[in-house]
């Protein structure tokens, strides 16, 4: 996020943002994102973002924006796809039945927060979004939105302490050619 102050460029803008890990330096700014998108002018179709990112992802922006009561306007909303089947999450097995931050959740109910607001409770903010397995060569083909350019995006799983994946975005071929014989010789 305070990249984006040096870049000059307005969150407005942003409709969709990758991780790649669950490492605090890669996420710890997503809230602020969503929060200052949120606040910026943003016209009368409001503005929606969408997040690509590793199982846990979804839970954690639910909790970080819950616990915090933080709001995003009345015309800002996200949704959070998820990409499962990851073989570094089998390191984990706890994460799997209770959701990756159930461990997080208090024994007693908590003062002020109903207990579901841990990460199982959509935020009023969020639309659903997609759990997207891998393909049978473990390539995540992640969907396209209407506003994108020609082009799609993969996902493959890298190899890191934590589930981690890399994206790569591939340009749509083009059409029309060049006529090698008409070009002049350097």
């Amino acid at each position: 996020q305070r990249q984006l102050l040096y870049a000059k460029w307005r969150t407005s803008t942003i409709s969709r943002v990758f991780v790649s890990h669950m490492h605090g330096d890669h996420v710890f700014g997503l809230p602020g994102l969503l929060c200052n998108a949120g606040s910026a002018a943003c016209g009368p179709n409001g503005h929606h973002v969408t997040i690509v990112g590793p199982q846990g992802l979804r839970q954690w922006v639910r909790v970080a924006l819950s616990v915090t009561y933080s709001s995003l306007g009345e015309s800002t909303t996200y949704c959070v796809h998820e990409l499962v089947g990851l073989d570094a999450d089998r390191a984990y097995p706890d994460r799997e039945e209770a959701g990756a931050l159930a461990h997080l959740a208090p024994t007693v109910d908590a003062p002020r927060l109903p207990r579901d607001t841990y990460g199982s409770t959509p935020h009023p903010c969020e639309r659903p979004g997609l759990d997207i397995i891998p393909d049978a060569e473990g390539i995540w083909h992640i969907p396209s939105l209407p506003s994108d350019p020609p082009m799609s995006v993969r996902a493959a799983e890298l190899t890191h302490r934590v589930p981690t994946v890399g994206y790569v975005l591939l340009e749509d071929p083009r059409p029309g050619g060049v006529d090698a014989s008409a070009l002049l010789p350097l």
